[in-house]
């Protein structure tokens, strides 16, 4: 299992804003966690970032 190292939330106040977001989140290592949730008019992605297990040898 690996393990969590950080954690954030991505917001936008439109779904092709959040889908950009986390777009560019995702290739900067972080990936999503759980369900896109509505706040107001806000639409929120829990995203994580794991250790990295990549050993060089």
């Amino acid at each position: 299992m690996q393990k969590v190292t950080d954690y954030k939330l991505f917001t936008s106040d439109s779904p092709q804003g959040l889908t950009d977001t986390v777009k560019s989140a995702m290739a900067d290592g972080w990936v999503p966690s759980g369900i896109v949730i509505q706040f107001r008019d806000d639409l929120i992605q829990a995203m994580v970032k794991f250790e990295d297990t990549t050993a060089s040898v």
